[in-house]
C-alpha cells in the first residue's frame, strides 16, 4: 500500500522533510529535482544538498518523474502551474500528482486539468500547519476525484491526512 518510487519535484524547505519521511518510512526510491540544479553556480550544492539526505538528485523534472508512483509538488506558488505543465509531458496513467503548493484556486485548476490530461490522477493538499514544525506529518487536507484512495497510501507513511 506504500508508494515505493516518490519524485520531489522543488527541494528547499519542505521537500527535504517530505523526502526524509518518505524514505524513513519505506519508499525505496526517492529523487528530486530543483530549479537550482539549472544553475552552475548552485547546483553543485544543491546535488550535495539532495544526496546528503539519501535522495536521488535528478537532473530535470522529466528524470524525476519518470517511473515515480507519486509526484509531489512543493514549488513556489508562481511556479505551480508551470511546474505541473512540465511534469505533465512525463507523466503516465496511473502516477498521482500531489500538489502541495500554496497558490491560488486559479492556478490549481490548470494544474489538474494538465495533470489529467496526460492521464495522471490530481490530488489538491493543504497544509494545516508549518512544514518544518511536523515534517512529513504536517496535517494534510486532500481534495481531488482520487484524495480518497490517495489517503491511506499516505497513511501507510504516516502522514496525517483528511
Amino acid at each position: 500500500m506504500s508508494f515505493q518510487r516518490v519524485a520531489i519535484i522543488g527541494f528547499g524547505e519542505a521537500g527535504p522533510a517530505f523526502a526524509k519521511g518518505f524514505l524513513a518510512t519505506g519508499a525505496r526510491d526517492v529523487r528530486a529535482y530543483d530549479i537550482l540544479i539549472d544553475d552552475p553556480a548552485r547546483a553543485a550544492a544543491q546535488r550535495a544538498k539532495t544526496a546528503a539526505l539519501g535522495v536521488r538528485p535528478a537532473a530535470t523534472n522529466a528524470e524525476a518523474v519518470d517511473g515515480a508512483e507519486l509526484v509531489v509538488s512543493t514549488v513556489t506558488s508562481d511556479r505551480a502551474a508551470d511546474v505541473a505543465a512540465e511534469s505533465a509531458r512525463t507523466l503516465k496513467p496511473g502516477q498521482v500528482y500531489l500538489d502541495l503548493n500554496s497558490t491560488s484556486p486559479m492556478k490549481k485548476i490548470k494544474a489538474a486539468g494538465y495533470v489529467e490530461k496526460a492521464g495522471g490522477s490530481y490530488v489538491d493538499g493543504v497544509a494545516m500547519d508549518t512544514v518544518p514544525n511536523f515534517g512529513h506529518r504536517v496535517p494534510l487536507i486532500l481534495s481531488g476525484k482520487t484524495a480518497e484512495a490517495l489517503a491511506p497510501r499516505l497513511a501507510a507513511h504516516q502522514m496525517q491526512v483528511e
